[in-house]
């Protein structure tokens, strides 16, 4: 019996060391070795990953190795960012994966960084792009065809799962059709992402530029000496700009004079869009008449009544509201009468405050506001952060929203327009949003410099 007990002891000793043994295989492993391929490329247990976003220069090869874990390796993405000074890893799945909780997918990324990156810290994300070949070991067993009847019964296997293979294949051809957007811009950004052996990825390559005029080119009625210096390398490089602003005081023509007569700035008329114009565009696309009201200046009336609207204050289909120096309080009384009868209401822009040579001025947004107030009618906009001057603005340019970056000083209307609207963003410290703002903007732009001299066309 003592032998039979100490064999037995001897057998459940065993038997436990192996569960120990087993359980200490499957625990995740953690620490891995990066391979370089390329600039943007490496391998990663043995899975091929692409540097797709790089912000704020937040990606550490080693870091990642030293904290990758067999748990991330299940995701199509990973990001790793630096907001408790020490990285931490996410995993996102794409966004068609059907099988994954909505947080868990990539097109949660800004929510994400939004909670636990939202005072611009570092961060990067990497695609899986290829995995290993999982093989599943099965084998299908070759029939018996001893009888009749169980070779029939196994031809109808094979014509059902043929027939499932098929089915598969066109459901795999529907969903690359219907190619994920977030993927589709990940990874048209790397295409232009440029690399630097020094610094490591830096910041991409843009085939146009859309770029604000006050506060960035110039500061009221004195020049910004870097913005001059930025368009003239423009045009130097022939590099495609639009200047896009929400000043609906003058028409092109007239911001085309004032650029060359006061800074210096010589570019045609047709590189500059107003949100005057698109007011316009927007009216013309609505088509509920003709008729129209208007509270602002010569660059917004002008250019209206030219456009075929006729001036109406009764009964007009349209009232239309931007900056106006010399607005009385008659005019806010047309105007509330207007949209009381029905007239749609439009603020061409939502800028509460204009930087001048003396402040912060009074801007479009604050005289809408009133009406707004009097009216208890929320006015549509359409200039700057709004997406209808930003896509006639990219119609104009002839480019796709991957392909520009969005220049501005005023984080509220020239950077939101970017961020609103997918589209990347440079901050420039010149005017309107002061540095100190900038650790609490609740999106970080895509880069933020002190001066346009800072940046780099070739970088």
């Amino acid at each position: 019996m003592t032998k039979d007990k100490e064999n037995i002891t001897e057998e459940v000793t065993a038997v436990l060391s192996e569960i120990v043994e087993d359980s200490e295989k499957e625990k995740p492993q953690k620490g891995k070795e990066v391979f370089p391929i390329n600039e943007t490329e490496f391998i990663l247990d043995n899975r091929r990953y692409q540097l797709v976003v790089n912000y704020r220069e937040g990606f550490d090869a080693q870091k990642l190795g030293e904290r990758y874990s067999d748990v991330l390796a299940k995701y199509d993405y990973i990001v790793g960012d630096w907001g408790f000074e020490q990285l931490r890893l996410k995993g996102f799945f794409a966004s068609k994966n059907r099988k994954s909780s909505p947080d868990q997918k990539i097109n949660m990324l800004e929510d994400y960084l939004y909670e636990y990156c939202n005072f611009g810290c570092a961060y990067f994300v990497i695609a899986c792009v290829e995995r290993p070949n999982e093989k599943t070991g099965r084998r299908r067993k070759k029939p018996h065809n001893k009888k009749n009847k169980q070779t029939q019964q196994v031809t109808r296997k094979k014509k059902k799962h043929k027939s499932k293979e098929q089915i598969s294949q066109r459901l795999n051809k529907e969903k690359s059709k219907k190619h994920d957007l977030a993927i589709k811009r990940l990874q048209k950004r790397d295409q232009r992402i440029c690399y630097s052996k020094e610094r490591g990825l830096i910041r991409m390559k843009y085939s146009g530029y859309l770029i604000d005029m006050d506060g960035t080119i110039y500061l009221g009625s004195e020049p910004i000496p870097a913005g001059k210096r930025f368009v003239d390398r423009l045009q130097e490089k022939e590099i495609p700009f639009l200047f896009v602003t929400n000043n609906t005081t003058k028409s092109p023509a007239s911001v085309q004079n004032r650029l060359a007569n006061e800074f210096d700035i010589h570019v045609e008329s047709k590189l500059i869009y107003t949100a005057s114009l698109a007011t316009i565009d927007y009216m013309k696309d609505d088509a509920k008449g003709k008729k129209v009201y208007v509270i602002g200046e010569a660059g917004l009336i002008d250019l209206i009544l030219d456009a075929g609207f006729v001036w109406e204050e009764e009964k007009p289909d349209y009232v239309v509201v931007g900056l106006d120096s010399e607005v009385t309080y008659e005019k806010f009384t047309i105007a509330t009468l207007a949209i009381q009868k029905g007239a749609t209401f439009i603020g061409t822009n939502s800028d509460k405050n204009l930087p001048n040579e003396r402040g912060l001025v009074p801007g479009a947004g604050a005289l809408i506001s009133l009406l707004e107030t009097a009216t208890q009618t929320e006015p549509i906009y359409v200039g700057k952060p709004e997406a209808v001057i930003m896509e006639k603005a990219l119609d104009r340019i002839g480019l796709s929203k991957d392909e520009v970056l969005m220049v501005g000083d005023n984080y509220e209307t020239d950077i939101r327009s970017g961020i609103n609207n997918d589209i990347d963003t440079l901050l420039v410290l010149s005017g309107f949003t002061p540095k100190s703002a900038v650790p609490s903007l609740p999106v970080a732009p895509t880069y933020v410099i002190d001066s346009l001299d800072e940046w780099d066309f070739d970088k």
